[in-house]
């Protein structure tokens, strides 16, 4: 039995990068503990990025400079409320991604912990408390819908054994 040759067509293609970028930022953090039920932790971020294409036609990747944040800030508060209760807030700034349409927002956080037992942790979160959604990413590639992240509360229950 023969079988016949299946055509195949051959099409050569050549795919380069000709970009190049200079990226640059700096983070600082810090603890302060100005009770010993207390704790307060902060940071902020700068990231500066220049994306540049060698060749005479501009590249869409060179968009990819304001796909990152250039600036975000927090905030953390925790402090107990007793042997056995926990309480802490969360407040984070992130800057602008223009490059895939989402805007600057602020968000809070919040924590409420009881642990009863050395082994036994309730703890009931509220997330993203002062909106009740923002977009925090954005399809690039494949078109799909935005991701938002929607106020949300929500409990755990940790038992160790």
């Amino acid at each position: 039995m023969r079988f016949a040759p299946e055509a195949h067509l051959f099409i050569p293609a050549t795919y380069q990068n000709d970009l190049y970028a200079e990226s640059y930022g700096f983070e600082v953090s810090a603890v302060w503990q100005p009770l010993d039920a207390w704790r307060l932790r902060s940071g902020y971020s700068f990231l500066k990025q220049n994306f540049h294409t060698r060749g005479p036609i501009r590249s869409f990747s060179e968009d990819g400079e304001t796909y990152d944040p250039q600036q975000q800030f927090f905030v953390w508060s925790d402090m107990d409320l007793g042997r056995k209760v926990e309480w802490g807030m969360r407040l984070r700034y992130v800057d602008d991604r223009r490059g895939l349409g989402i805007p600057n927002y602020t968000a809070l956080d919040a924590r409420l912990a009881w642990k009863p037992t050395a082994n036994c942790e309730l703890v009931v979160i509220g997330r993203n408390v002062l909106d009740p959604h923002h977009r925090e990413a954005a399809p690039q590639i494949v078109s799909s819908s935005n991701v938002q992240v929607d106020r949300a509360v929500y409990a755990k229950l940790t038992l160790r054994f």
